[in-house]
């Protein structure tokens, strides 16, 4: 399913810092909710990663999304995911750390002249580092 990939390139494109691609994975009034910070449409999302600094590593390790509702034109999902966090100003690969959260994606799909994208993204922690 092509929302499966949507989910792939999110966290390949904001761990690799490929911002303005991976606001392009939104309809116009995409949304973010994360429990500190709700983004509202491409430019909002945009500003708030692009504030990281340039040291801020993520990586996030996803499941595979569990389709919980399917039409011919949204769908909704939920996708486990263990973040890695860390902030590195080195050379070379940065040291691993622990996963700082464990977390669902809950994800709202439509189906777009461009085809799928996120509508919206909430942002649940299942498990965090105390």
């Amino acid at each position: 399913m092509p929302c499966s990939a949507l989910v792939a390139d999110y966290a390949y494109l904001v761990d690799h810092r490929q911002f303005a691609r991976a606001v392009e994975l939104f309809t116009p009034d995409g949304r973010i909710e994360r429990p500190d910070l709700i983004s509202n449409g491409p430019s909002e999302i945009l500003t708030h990663w692009t504030s990281r600094p340039a040291t801020v590593v993520t990586c996030h390790v996803c499941s595979p999304p569990s389709f919980r509702e399917l039409s011919q034109d949204r769908a909704m999902a939920v996708t486990y995911f263990t973040l890695y966090h860390l902030t590195y100003d080195g050379e070379g690969t940065p040291p691993m750390n622990d996963p700082v959260a464990l977390g669902e994606f809950h994800d709202c799909f439509a189906l777009t002249a461009l085809g799928w994208r996120f509508k919206t993204r909430v942002v649940r922690a299942v498990l965090k580092r105390a």
